[in-house]
């Protein structure tokens, strides 16, 4: 009998005794489908034969959980054998399949002969549990049920949930549970794929921590590397911040912001997105502005674009709702897919931790960074829920400001993000970035940490004397190459300023 697997990976399995409620497997099997986890269900004569073919085709196994559901240990071995039979027989005109090799006893009893009889007939495996949910009692919430896997994770672990009407609470309970777990490393497993790890305590390469990485420029590369001067379709454009860099085909492309000048009618700014690309780092070619007040009548800047599911999507800052964009035509054409939140917001990045999605964003005043979540499996669209722990990176009196800085680099179990600061000292913009440390990420959790500065102003009297607010990186050979935006003087006596973007490697 095989209550849990010895490992010690990080794997575990689901498993849905009682299939009785076909209003309970329903919302169970969509819940599972949203969060793309397997689970091994163990049938009854009251499983609705028409939902099996569900079970299946969602690629979820299947065991013998008896016709009848009677304690097995006081059937004879004639009636034992009769009632695994009928189940068998069920299953087997509804879908073809075999229930075979997996039986679970009802309620768990099991003796000799039980073991003996359910061997007999291709059950070569009795599945119990590691832990017992008592979700089948009806007077869990979702919370209490889903506290029963989380509060007793374990690696190899088998868990016990049920698909009958009194478990009304398990559906909600998988999304928390799921979530969660897969927040501190846990993967699902069916019992199959479970029992593939017997013994396998093979050594577990541990994540490597993010290093701050040390940056310099290229040997060949001249910064800036793009200037308000390369911008060829805006009137009088005031410099060039934000970029964000994709490589794809073995071509960077930067998208970034162009800087424009207050429009007083509208009484905002006008910025737009523009696009560059190079296959060498060095030579930059200028095409045109890809979204903003000529293309889509909309502010436009801070243009964080990502590949998701084969297409490549934008999520840029518009000092308003948060939405994604999505390209129609890479890289020129773009075209709005959908609002994930209302309201006003700057600087927004979007990434999938544990089959979890995050948002971290500034809402107006843009001094502090909150975190959202969304369950839904998709994160395009507007089932984004504010995190309980809400701001967590907030100005205080030392630093008066905090906003995105760039794409965020996700790991496993944890996420570091650039994050621009204005130092109450000097007052200065966005005067540099720091990396900040997200780790024991879930709906309900999160841990903070400062890291350390990534780049700052440089007092040097160049491109990037006064500020350098924004880091941002694409893959190069093996490690990465890092695009910046500076901020100097142009016209030191007027205090006239120009942001223009610079490119490094990392040499440590």
């Amino acid at each position: 009998m095989v209550n849990q697997v010895n490992t010690n990976q990080q794997v575990i399995s689901l498993t849905i005794s009682d299939v009785s409620s076909a209003e309970n497997l329903r919302q169970i099997l969509a819940n599972l489908a949203l969060l793309d986890v397997k689970a091994t269900f163990f049938l009854n004569g009251l499983t609705d034969p028409t939902l099996i073919d569900d079970i299946l085709a969602q690629g979820h196994e299947i065991g013998n959980h008896t016709f009848s559901h009677d304690d097995a240990t006081q059937m004879t071995t004639a009636e034992l054998t009769s009632d695994l039979n009928q189940l068998e027989q069920l299953v087997k005109t509804a879908t073809g399949e075999s229930t075979t090799p997996y039986f679970r006893a009802p309620m768990g009893a099991t003796n000799a002969t039980v073991l003996a009889t359910a061997g007999s007939l291709g059950y070569s495996y009795t599945i119990g549990w590691t832990i017992d949910t008592r979700d089948w009692s009806g007077t869990l919430s979702a919370s209490q049920v889903s506290a029963a896997v989380l509060n007793n994770l374990s690696a190899g672990a088998i868990y016990l949930l049920h698909g009958n009407s009194s478990a009304n609470t398990t559906p909600t309970a998988l999304l928390e549970m799921i979530t969660a777990a897969r927040a501190l490393g846990y993967q699902f497993r069916t019992i199959s794929e479970l029992l593939a790890y017997e013994g396998d305590y093979s050594y577990v390469e541990p994540e490597p921590e993010f290093v701050i990485p040390v940056l310099d420029e290229f040997g060949n590369i001249t910064n800036p590397v793009i200037t308000r001067n390369d911008v060829t379709d805006v009137y009088n454009p005031l410099g060039t911040a934000d970029p964000f860099i994709i490589l794809v085909d073995g071509v960077y492309h930067m998208f970034f912001e162009v800087l424009r000048d207050y429009n007083i009618a509208t009484q905002s700014f006008t910025d737009s997105v523009a696009h560059a690309y190079s296959s060498d780092l060095a030579n930059w070619t200028y095409t045109q502005v890809v979204l903003g007040p000529e293309t889509d009548g909309i502010r436009a800047a801070y243009p964080n674009v990502f590949e998701y599911n084969d297409n490549y999507y934008m999520v840029p800052d518009q000092a308003g709702n948060v939405e994604a964009f999505f390209a129609t035509s890479f890289p020129l054409g773009w075209d709005y897919h959908s609002t994930l939140l209302e309201g006003n917001f700057v600087d927004t990045n979007v990434f999938e931790v544990g089959g979890t999605w995050y948002l971290t964003t500034s809402e107006q005043p843009y001094n502090s960074i909150s975190l959202y979540y969304n369950t839904s499996g998709d994160w395009r669209n507007d089932q984004w829920q504010l995190h309980p722990a809400g701001l967590i990176i907030e100005e205080d009196w030392t630093e008066k400001g905090y906003r995105g800085a760039g794409n965020p680099f996700v790991f496993e179990d944890y996420v570091v993000m650039p994050v621009q600061v204005t130092p109450v000292a000097t007052n200065v913009y966005g005067e540099y970035t720091s990396w900040y440390k997200l780790s024991d990420l879930s709906p309900t959790t999160v841990t903070v940490e400062y890291l350390g500065e990534a780049v700052g102003a440089q007092n040097n009297g160049q491109w990037n004397d006064l500020a350098m607010h924004h880091i941002a990186h694409a893959p190069y050979g093996d490690g990465y190459v890092y695009v910046v935006d500076g901020l100097a003087y142009y016209a030191a006596s007027t205090g006239q300023a120009e942001y223009t973007i610079g490119i490094f490697t990392q040499t440590a």
